[in-house]
């Protein structure tokens, strides 16, 4: 008699660089908070970058894995915080500011993994 699993305890296996980078989700309709959603996108945009040449905005919502008008919203508010930029041809980039807040965020989720709780 095999035990039951409840879909809830399921944990996403890394498929990609950005999965790598992101804090292994427990629930798939867990809630992300606004700086996990940027992060999300920003390594998103590094991702797409480094695979093909260039990062669109299409293939950027698939890897964030978020709804397209929400998408553009966060990408209208990361391009007022100076995190980014979009060029002519739809293609967009991080800046350094905007690399900044990864390797900080990079650092901060190892400090809080390493922290005896």
């Amino acid at each position: 008699m095999s035990a039951y699993v409840s879909p809830r305890e399921k944990v996403i296996t890394p498929i990609s660089v950005l999965d790598k980078r992101e804090q292994k989700r427990k629930l798939k309709n867990e809630k992300r908070h606004k700086l996990e959603l940027f992060y999300t996108i920003m390594c998103a945009i590094d991702e797409e970058t480094i695979m093909t040449g260039a990062a669109r905005p299409t293939r950027i919502q698939h890897r964030s894995m978020l709804s397209y008008d929400k998408m553009i919203n966060h990408f209208t508010e990361l391009e007022e915080k100076g995190m980014i930029q979009r060029k002519t041809g739809r293609i967009v980039s991080i800046t350094v500011k905007g690399r900044e807040f990864v390797s900080q965020y990079d650092r901060l989720m190892g400090l809080i993994e390493n922290a005896d709780l």
